[in-house]
């Protein structure tokens, strides 16, 4: 348990788990971990004064296997919580196409899981993968795909003004985009001109040399000069789609151009080459391994209820899981949310 920005005075709490192996056991360890949660909140929401600020020791909530990372701080009890929640895991590249895709064919309930406003954008990746098979005479692969539809995303959502870089992303790469390419069964072949174009088809982009990061001034404290400074953004996104075909992603805290905006790039791309070995069984019985990239998931369902939490957690965990593991692209599922808010009621309640 920590604050979300600790530098600040105060903040909201955030909860950081360990990572979940994606096995029975893993399960039934997120399971308690979501227990442990649950029980910290449901404490605040206990102490809870009508018309009342009652201030909780962190002392006081640090028990069930959670602890605080500041404890001399006090957290505000709060009668109705809610959470924002975020999740961080491995995917296989050959399987984004197909977790995408899923928000436009299945029902609401997966799409409002997962975050209803990704997209699938299956026309304009469909149109991206024509252009590859005629350059090259063969299929676009199910990686290519996959990454497109995530590079899109990216794309898509910079030629807006964001309060902090990462705010482009609604699914953020944590290994970089470099890494990722290189995964593709095209990386070796593909030339950086055909790269370009594809990427620009998928997104529907026809300015390639404007900037690709553009975030707002940091508050007073920054004088017009200083954000015009800042703001002269030399990496357009011609030059990142090039670094990243040339083995480097600029829009990383490591490599970003300009040193007085390398900071606010926090995650992105944080954690360089490092990948997730999953593994998938075959018709045979074989076991194939996949080096899958880590990425985070930054649209799920919120405001989320308290007693929603756990399944929650155990359903995204669940997809997740079957996505990587499974011979075919499996169904996208609500499981266990089911349970806590029947279908029936989903149109009122989730949608």
């Amino acid at each position: 348990m920590q604050g979300e920005y600790e530098t600040a005075n105060a903040s909201h709490i955030e909860f950081v788990t360990d990572p979940f192996p994606e096995t029975t056991d893993g399960e039934r360890r997120l399971s308690d971990a979501m227990d442990s949660i649950t029980a910290v909140v449901a404490t605040l929401r206990e102490r809870a004064r009508p018309n009342q600020t009652v201030w909780v020791p962190a002392t006081d909530l640090v028990s069930q296997g959670v602890t605080a990372a500041r404890p001399e701080v006090q957290v505000q009890a709060d009668a109705n919580p809610s959470s924002n929640p975020q999740v961080t895991g491995a995917i296989r590249l050959d399987r984004l196409q197909h977790f995408f895709e899923s928000f436009a064919t299945q029902t609401s309930r997966v799409r409002t899981m997962f975050g209803a406003n990704l997209g699938a954008g299956s026309a304009m990746i469909d149109t991206a993968a024509a252009t590859y098979k005629r350059s090259t005479g063969k299929n676009a692969s199910p990686q290519l795909k996959g990454l497109l539809n995530v590079i899109r995303n990216y794309v898509i959502d910079s030629r807006r003004v964001h309060a902090y870089p990462k705010a482009m992303a609604k699914i953020l790469m944590r290994t970089d985009f470099a890494t990722a390419f290189k995964l593709l069964p095209e990386a070796r072949t593909i030339s950086r001109k055909l790269w370009v174009k594809i990427v620009a088809e998928a997104s529907n982009e026809q300015n390639l040399d404007r900037p690709m990061l553009v975030i707002a001034p940091r508050g007073l404290n920054e004088t017009v000069d200083q954000y015009k400074a800042r703001a002269k953004d030399h990496l357009t996104l011609r030059k990142w789609l090039h670094d990243i075909h040339g083995g480097t992603d600029t829009m990383t805290s490591a490599n970003y151009p300009r040193q007085d905006t390398r900071a606010d790039m926090e995650s992105m791309g944080s954690l360089g080459s490092r990948t997730e070995t999953v593994t998938a069984t075959s018709k045979k019985g074989k076991q194939i391994t996949y080096a899958a990239p880590i990425m985070e998931i930054r649209t799920l369902m919120r405001p989320l209820p308290l007693n929603f939490l756990k399944p929650f957690a155990l359903d995204v965990f669940g997809n997740i899981r079957r996505l990587n593991q499974s011979r075919t692209a499996p169904a996208m599922r609500t499981t266990h949310l089911d349970v806590v808010n029947p279908p029936a009621v989903a149109a009122v309640a989730v949608a």
